[in-house]
């Protein structure tokens, strides 16, 4: 998938406004590309593979940001100036789908930290308890956010606008970090462990070239680089030592580094000759990712057939399977990220994985480039099931 360009120019405010106990109140939530050598053929796959009771689940408009957390998932739904965020049960999807909370507005992303979804919209970044969620707090405010990430003391972001620094604030009071210096623009995906935070950059001179980095939580200013030189780097994801990521453009490659940097200063290769991966997710010792065409879309029939893939660790390259097949992948797929006329989505996450099936947005219907504000692109979410050790 290409990486976001900067939105247009807006007036947000770059100051910090209030935190904590601000409160908004949302109202009663309601329930409610050429095939390769090295890609397996689609059309061996069994049709019963991906179908269950309750399975797919239909009518997902502009579905983004999807979530495994035990027994639930969770994802973002928007259509025109109205946001959702959705849960259901795994074992039932169709059959328990219910709307934790709704806002007039858009939710760009959002994460899970213990008992808390922390979104981010296009001016702020709140939370709510993930069980009672129809009143969001607004933890800050004067914003632009386009990357997030939480972990149990703090809320890292950057922002589309400008200043080209990573910032930190305490969830409980006030602190913003020093800036950090980085190679020509903004982090585009974080991600975070116990210790360091890691982000993608765009490089230069080229648009396409991106640099992996990473810095101590406690020294923000002290940015080591990864990896430089990634051609279309996405899919940011943190697994056993490792960090993995995807390339494209368009046969792309699935790839990882150890934490401390690639050995040589060129990242491990899993997977090469892949049409535009994105969406990895890792589980155990498997890597799973969807394979699809380039966004945003420009072929004349709009179907956009997406395989998806998975792989064993250590032999990835000899064990890779294609586990399904379909049309689309959701909206960050077949849009780039592009909602209500401007690129504000947060990086889209559109897989997940446990340890019985995959998720993902697929079953695309009235697939088209979106260009103008409340445009709608509707899609199932589907569960696939998943090789086991």
């Amino acid at each position: 998938m290409d990486v976001m360009t900067r939105m247009p120019a807006l007036l947000f405010a770059t100051l910090l406004g209030a935190c904590g106990g601000h409160t908004l109140d949302l109202g009663g939530a309601q329930p409610d590309a050429s095939k390769t050598d090295s890609v397996p053929d689609a059309h061996s796959v069994p049709d019963a593979r991906a179908e269950v009771a309750s399975w797919p689940v239909p009518a997902q408009p502009n579905a983004r940001s999807l979530h495994s957390l035990g027994p639930h998932l969770y994802w973002m739904a928007t259509e025109a100036t109205t946001s959702e965020i959705r849960r259901c049960e795994k074992s039932d999807c169709g059959n328990t789908q219910t709307t934790l909370t709704r806002i007039n507005g858009e939710i760009m992303g959002f994460e899970i930290r213990g008992d808390t979804i922390y979104g981010a919209t296009l001016t702020s970044i709140f939370s709510c308890p993930i069980d009672d969620c129809t009143k969001v707090n607004t933890i800050v405010a004067g914003i632009a956010p386009r990357g997030l990430a939480v972990d149990e003391t703090n809320v890292y972001w950057s922002e589309w606008f400008g200043d080209k620094n990573l910032y930190m604030w305490a969830l409980d009071g006030p602190q913003r970090s020093p800036s950090i210096a980085l190679i020509g623009a903004a982090p585009l995906e974080l991600a975070i462990d116990g210790s360091r935070i890691y982000w993608t950059v765009q490089g230069s001179p080229s648009v396409g070239t991106i640099a992996v980095m990473s810095a101590p939580k406690g020294n923000l200013g002290a940015a080591t680089t990864i990896a430089a030189d990634q051609n279309q780097a996405a899919a940011l994801t943190l697994h056993g030592g490792y960090v993995y990521w995807t390339t494209s453009y368009a046969l792309g490659t699935v790839v990882r580094c150890p934490i401390t940097g690639c050995a040589g200063g060129a990242p491990e290769v899993l997977a090469e000759r892949q049409p535009y991966p994105h969406f990895l997710q890792t589980d155990g010792d498997f890597v799973f990712w969807m394979n699809g065409p380039k966004a945003p879309d420009t072929s004349p029939s709009r179907e956009r057939p997406v395989q998806i893939l998975g792989c064993q660790l250590p032999n990835c390259a000899s064990s890779i399977e294609v586990l399904d097949e379909g049309l689309g992948g959701g909206f960050g797929a077949r849009a780039n990220a592009t909602w209500g006329g401007i690129q504000g989505a947060l990086p889209a996450k559109e897989l997940v994985a446990d340890e019985k099936a995959i998720y993902w947005f697929g079953d695309v219907v009235n697939a088209s480039t979106i260009t103008a504000t409340g445009a709608r692109v509707d899609a199932s979410v589907r569960r696939t099931e998943r090789p086991v050790k």
